[in-house]
């Protein structure tokens, strides 16, 4: 087929269905979407830790070995946490992104004051630690304003892959027929008559009498 992505002629649709409902839901309900996506994110988590309990429980038991447990126990731990208290949890990793942020353009700020004793510093040198104080603040001061607006964009992002994908896909599939229709190998042309081509082996000499002319 033409790509690998699109082998099947309802793969690139359904994608984009997925996308656009994604993004509908994104924007829509930022808040509802952010924890949804916080309880998957810890489910998997969960399910990851105790696939990897019981793979460490049946290689003890079949090669006598002391395989560590302790990992995969803290991961289950976690996800459990992060399953029922998804909204403290993701409070708090915005305040930490936050406050990392504010430090950042902090030192960054002072860093280059200093240096512009010995160095020629344009007005746009700041502008990346300044973006990532205030930005810091807001983090710090207004969370749930940043996170909504965060999963707004996402969702936009969604959005606008998902109706995009839908008119690939619709010009890809419209290809893929012209594909088939030209490339059949059905010994038929364009016009959907039988290939006619001459072969000059067989082209014979026809046989003639010369008149002559009274």
């Amino acid at each position: 087929m033409i790509t690998f992505a699109f082998r099947n002629r309802f793969s690139g649709l359904v994608r984009a269905i997925l996308a656009i409902l994604a993004g509908i839901a994104l924007i829509v309900w930022p808040d509802k979407s952010l924890d949804i996506i916080v309880k998957v994110i810890a489910a998997a988590v969960v399910a990851s830790g105790i696939f990897s309990l019981i793979l460490g429980i049946i290689a003890r038991r079949a090669s006598g070995l002391a395989v560590p447990v302790l990992n995969t126990i803290v991961t289950i731990l976690v996800g459990v946490l992060l399953f029922g208290f998804s909204g403290e949890v993701t409070d708090i990793i915005l305040y930490l992104v936050g406050f990392i942020a504010v430090l950042f353009g902090l030192f960054q700020g002072i860093s280059l004051i200093s240096a512009r004793s010995f160095l020629r510093l344009s007005f746009l040198s700041f502008l990346l630690p300044v973006l990532c104080f205030f930005g810091g603040i807001l983090m710090l001061v207004e969370p749930d304003f940043v996170k909504n607006a965060a999963v707004i964009v996402t969702g936009s992002i969604f959005l606008v892959y998902g109706i995009s994908e839908l008119v690939v896909s619709w010009q890809m599939n419209k290809a893929m027929k012209e594909y088939e229709i030209r490339f059949s190998g059905d010994g038929q042309d364009d016009g959907g008559s039988p290939d006619k081509s001459i072969r000059y082996e067989d082209v014979k000499d026809a046989e003639f009498e010369k008149v002559e002319e009274e």
